[in-house]
């Protein structure tokens, strides 16, 4: 469930998540932190 990922990811830390926008069924979501080197991860 995206939701809960999303929910997950940000309850890691102090952190901002910002949405900006969704439609329809999702596939995959990639999250980024800017601030540390390789800061990426995607949920398929």
């Amino acid at each position: 469930d995206v939701a809960s990922k999303i929910m997950s990811f940000s309850q890691q830390g102090p952190r901002a998540v910002c949405i900006l926008s969704a439609n329809g069924a999702i596939s995959n979501v990639t999250l980024r932190q800017p601030a540390t080197s390789g800061g990426t991860v995607t949920y398929e």
